[in-house]
C-alpha cells in the first residue's frame, strides 16, 4: 500500500490532464496588468514555463507596495479552546471532491480552525465557493494557495500566474478566509507562500514534458522558477510578531519545505519529480520563525513524521482514484512532542 501511495501521489500531479469542469466566470485583468508573450522560449526558459512580459508597467511595484501577504498585523482570538484541522489538494474540479467538501458538517467545527494548504482548484468561481462554503463551517480558515490555484489555461491571454495570485488573495479575502497570522490561546499559526526552485535536485530532460505546470502558468520575463520562489518567500514574515513565552508555532505551506519528507518507498522511476516539490527556502524561514508542527501537501503523499525538532504532516485530499490510499478527511493536528 505505501509503495502504491507514492506512484499515484506523485504520478497523477505531473499528468493531470485537467479538470471535468472549470473555466467559468473567468474575467479580464485589468490594463495595467496584462501580460503577453515576449518571445519563443529558448531551450532553458522551457524548463521554467512560458515567459511573458508585462505591458505597461511591471507588476512588481504593485504587487509588492503593500504589506507583504503574510506579514499583515497577525489576528488574535483569545479562546484556548477550539480545535485545529487541516488538509491539502482537495482538487474540487473533480465533482467527487467537490461533493465532499459540501458533505462537511455545517455543525460540528463551528468553534474550530482549518488550514486549507493549498490546491483547491484552478477555477475562480469554485475557489470563490470552496473558500466560502468552509468558511460558513470553520470559526476560522487559513490558507495558501498551491500551483494548481495559479494556473491560468483558462483565463485571458493576458493573464500571468502572478495577477492570477492577487486574484487568489481577494477571492480570499471576499469569503473571509485569511492568509495572515493568525493567533489563538497560546499558539501562533504562520502561513508560508512559495513555489519550488529546484533546490531539491536538477531536473531532467523528462520533467519539462511530464510537469503540467510548465504549461499552465505564465509568468513575467525573467521570473524563472528560483526567481517565482524568491519572490513568494519574500512575502513571508521573518519573525513571530510580538512573540509571548511558551507560544507553540506552527507553519503552513503548500510546498514541501524538505526533501526528505518523501518516504523511502517512493519508486526510484518517479523521484525525477523531486526538483519541482517544494524549496529549502521554506525550511530555513520554518526554522527562523521557531515552528513546532508544520503543515504541507502538494505530494499526495500522508504521513506525519518528527525531523530534527519539527513536526511535518502532510493530509492530502488527493485525486478520486486515490480513495483506496488517502485517508480523504479532516484531521485534527495535536501536538503530541
Amino acid at each position: 500500500m505505501g509503495r502504491n501511495l507514492g506512484r499515484a501521489g506523485l504520478s497523477q500531479k505531473s499528468r493531470d490532464a485537467g479538470p471535468s469542469h472549470r473555466g467559468r466566470g473567468a474575467t479580464a485583468a485589468a490594463p495595467e496588468s496584462r501580460c503577453r508573450k515576449s518571445h519563443a522560449p529558448s531551450r532553458m526558459e522551457g524548463a521554467s514555463g512560458t515567459v511573458w512580459r508585462l505591458g505597461g508597467s511591471s507588476i512588481l511595484p504593485r504587487l509588492r507596495s503593500g504589506p507583504p501577504i503574510s506579514r499583515h498585523p497577525a489576528q488574535t482570538d483569545a479562546r484556548n479552546t477550539m480545535r485545529l484541522f487541516a488538509i491539502s489538494d482537495i482538487h474540487i474540479d473533480y465533482p467527487d471532491n467537490a461533493q465532499w467538501v459540501e458533505q462537511v458538517s455545517d455543525a460540528d467545527y463551528r468553534d474550530d480552525i482549518l488550514i486549507l494548504a493549498g490546491d483547491l482548484t484552478e477555477d475562480r468561481r469554485l475557489l470563490a465557493w470552496c473558500l466560502g462554503r468552509f468558511a460558513a463551517k470553520f470559526r476560522q480558515v487559513l490558507f495558501v494557495p498551491g500551483n494548481h490555484d495559479l494556473w491560468v489555461r483558462h483565463e485571458p491571454a493576458d493573464m500571468c500566474s502572478l495577477r492570477k495570485f492577487e486574484h487568489v488573495v481577494d477571492i480570499a479575502t471576499e469569503a473571509g478566509v485569511s492568509m495572515y497570522t493568525y493567533r489563538y490561546g497560546n499558539t501562533v499559526i504562520v502561513p508560508l507562500l512559495g513555489w519550488y526552485d529546484y533546490s531539491f535536485g536538477t531536473p531532467d530532460s523528462d520533467l519539462g514534458k511530464l510537469w503540467m505546470d510548465y504549461r499552465a502558468c505564465r509568468w513575467p520575463e525573467g521570473f524563472d522558477p528560483a526567481r517565482v520562489t524568491e519572490h513568494f518567500l519574500d512575502l513571508n514574515p521573518e519573525t513571530v510578531p510580538h512573540p509571548r513565552p511558551g507560544e507553540r508555532v506552527v507553519t503552513f505551506s503548500h510546498f514541501l519545505p524538505r526533501i526528505d519528507l518523501i518516504p523511502f518507498f517512493v519508486p526510484r522511476a518517479m523521484r525525477h519529480l523531486d526538483p519541482v516539490l517544494g524549496s529549502t527556502g521554506i525550511e530555513r524561514q520554518l526554522r527562523a520563525l521557531g515552528s513546532h508542527l508544520h503543515i504541507y501537501g502538494h505530494s499526495h503523499i500522508n504521513r506525519r513524521v518528527r525531523l530534527d525538532g519539527v513536526t511535518y504532516i502532510n493530509n492530502a485530499f488527493g485525486y478520486p482514484q486515490e480513495g483506496a490510499i488517502a485517508a480523504r478527511r479532516l484531521i485534527e493536528i495535536i501536538d503530541e512532542t
